[in-house]
């Protein structure tokens, strides 16, 4: 989703070239949509989890994206798998996929209908961590 972006600037670049009868796109516009996207890779490019008391955060990249969930709120933890198509920061149904890359990831759903799909390269760890919180705050 955030890569989205960059790309739709190339695109935008490409098009108005080519609609104004200069050449495909000129290099300072390649360059400067590379860098655009290069940087939003950069900033996305590794996560942190933590489980702290009763919550757990998430923090992406230097801070750019973070989140905080109640661990009371979670009604189930399941595994499962983000495709390699499918990495970042995404909109799914019914909630959001957040991950780095294509890894085992927790499928967290929340007593609200909601759900979270979470890349972790230590799944198990993870989810035996979130488990015990859940069953002491229980």
């Amino acid at each position: 989703m955030i890569l989205s972006f960059p790309m739709t600037v190339i695109i935008v670049l490409f098009t108005r070239g080519v609609s104004r009868g200069h050449p495909i796109s000129s290099l300072w516009q390649i360059l400067a949509a590379g860098l655009i996207m290069g940087f939003f890779m950069f900033l996305l490019s590794w996560m942190e989890i933590s489980v702290i008391d009763d919550r757990i955060e998430i923090v992406m990249g230097p801070g750019l994206y973070r989140k905080k969930l109640d661990i009371r709120n979670i009604q189930e933890l399941t595994e499962t798998k983000i495709p390699w198509y499918s990495t970042g920061i995404k909109k799914i149904h019914n909630g959001w996929l957040v991950g780095v890359d294509s890894s085992p990831a927790i499928r967290i759903d929340f007593t609200d209908g909601k759900c979270l799909i979470l890349g972790t390269e230590d799944m198990e760890k993870l989810m035996a961590v979130i488990r015990e919180r859940m069953e002491s705050l229980a």
